[in-house]
């Protein structure tokens, strides 16, 4: 066997971009290492979150409510957000991955992105912290699977989206909203 050899493991297809080429898509892997970046920030965020709240509120109910509030807005707005402004969030960012737009070639919008993260999201809300159920393990063992096997390595929720999550160094440069590197 030769080295390097990848017998039984399929490569997948390139990804069209238009306007772009083409663009290798982003394993599974690869995207569950931008995925913990992403929740080690979220974590950190979220206590700064609540810090703020019982700040502002005290450590009563309202502070809760304030607590719940702020941290649904940093999870509803972190990932369309930095997915629209620099085409992922800052875990994507740090392992070289991006999202494009299928239809356009350019970073998803944040109408896109938003819908993007509301289907990841609601696909892991049976895999809460403390809620490690069987439905929870499974749910994400579907998705992974569905982006591994998927011809393009794209999840419900980029499917959803039509979007793709690529590697930035596959990706042939063309112009792109506010991405001058």
């Amino acid at each position: 066997m030769a080295q390097g050899s990848n017998e039984g493991a399929r490569a997948p297809e390139r990804i069209v971009v238009p306007d772009r080429g083409s663009a290798e898509p982003a394993d599974v892997m690869i995207r569950f290492w931008a995925r913990a970046v992403d929740a080690v920030l979220l974590v950190v965020l979220s206590m700064a979150a609540a810090g703020l709240a019982v700040a502002l509120a005290g450590a009563g109910m309202e502070g809760a409510a304030w607590q719940i509030g702020l941290m649904l807005a940093l999870l509803m707005l972190y990932e369309p957000g930095m997915t629209a402004w620099k085409g992922g969030t800052l875990g994507k960012l740090f392992v070289g991955l991006r999202a494009v737009d299928l239809q356009t070639g350019e970073w998803p919008r944040f109408g896109r992105s938003l819908l993007r993260a509301a289907v990841f999201f609601a696909l892991t809300l049976s895999y809460l912290p403390g809620n490690w159920s069987l439905l929870g393990l499974a749910t994400m063992a579907a998705l992974a699977m569905a982006i591994g096997r998927h011809p393009h390595r794209r999840g419900w929720h980029d499917q959803a989206a039509r979007t793709a999550v690529v590697l930035k160094d596959t990706l042939d440069q063309g112009s792109q909203r506010g991405d001058h590197s």
